[in-house]
């Protein structure tokens, strides 16, 4: 089984390169080219319309859907390519909820995994934190992600949910030093400066960078409205982070109940009482989670 995947991003790597530079080093089966394939997964599913329809209509195809964001979905585009798609897949429960509104084909949930190897705990917090001239009498908190939307550069990309975390943030009596990273920060990056709250900004950090900052980090924040994964959960998590993070994507799977927060409150609470994490991330290793997808693919 041959498969030729579709992750194709305009920009700097994403979570869709990252899956995809794993699977191809995990799976040697990957397909050069769309002739010598036996299924195609159409990972980065928007850019569908960059395979031929002719390979669409003879190939298996797998669509795996990340998130929908209802405000922005639009049907029409969607059963266009609903009609090539053989199996969905999604990261998650909520999102495959989503999907089944729209769509009766079957609907896989496989989660998202992360790379031991690159994401793990270390123990130099201090040698870490002098390398990225981070404050060592402050508590960090982190978010790793982008934030504003690229037609303006300006507004907030509100399902990431910028305005919680700002909000989060100026409502702390002890003002922390934010630790961000990606591109297209500037609504944070504004609310930040307004309110002369310090920080330190790696925006196009490589993993070993991110890795590092991880560990340094006290708190990791995910105030997002909606999510798939994400993958800063595995990987904040496997750094030995604590994470707290609204209830979307994998939250409920990889965090304990009491590091789920419903709105500004929870989160403050959460960071002044330093609750503990646990360990249920490591089922998410890359070794436990792609067996499954094999599976999956040789079932399709």
């Amino acid at each position: 089984m041959k498969i030729f995947i579709l992750a194709i991003q305009d920009g700097p790597p994403w979570a869709c390169d990252n899956i995809c530079s794993d699977w191809q080093l995990f799976f040697p089966q990957t397909a050069a080219s769309l002739q010598d394939c036996d299924v195609i997964w159409l990972l980065s599913n928007w850019q569908w319309q960059t395979i031929p329809e002719s390979h669409l209509v003879s190939k298996k195809v797998v669509c795996t859907i990340h998130h929908i964001v209802e405000e922005k979905f639009n049907q029409v585009d969607f059963e266009k390519r609903d009609k090539f798609v053989d199996v969905y897949h999604a990261p998650c429960e909520i999102t495959k909820n989503i999907i089944s509104k729209y769509t009766t084909k079957k609907i896989r949930v496989l989660p998202y995994w992360y790379n031991e190897k690159i994401w793990y705990a270390q123990k130099n917090i201090d040698s870490l934190k002098n390398k990225h001239g981070l404050p060592k009498d402050k508590t960090l908190i982190g978010s790793f992600q982008r934030d504003t939307e690229g037609s303006d550069l300006k507004s907030p990309k509100l399902e990431k949910g910028p305005d919680l975390f700002c909000d989060t943030i100026e409502s702390l009596k002890t003002k922390p030093h934010v630790i961000l990273t990606g591109w297209r920060r500037e609504y944070v990056l504004n609310r930040l400066r307004d309110k002369q709250i310090s920080y330190s900004y790696f925006e196009m950090a490589d993993f070993k960078t991110m890795n590092d900052l991880y560990n340094c980090l006290d708190y990791y924040l995910i105030t997002s409205r909606v999510e798939g994964g994400p993958q800063s959960l595995l990987e904040g998590s496997a750094c030995g982070t604590r994470v707290l993070s609204t209830n979307v994507g994998m939250a409920t799977e990889v965090l304990p109940a009491n590091f789920i927060c419903e709105d500004k409150e929870d989160f403050i609470n959460n960071i002044n009482s330093k609750p503990f994490a646990d360990s249920r991330h490591l089922n998410f290793e890359i070794k436990k989670v792609l067996p499954k997808y094999f599976d999956f693919f040789a079932n399709v």
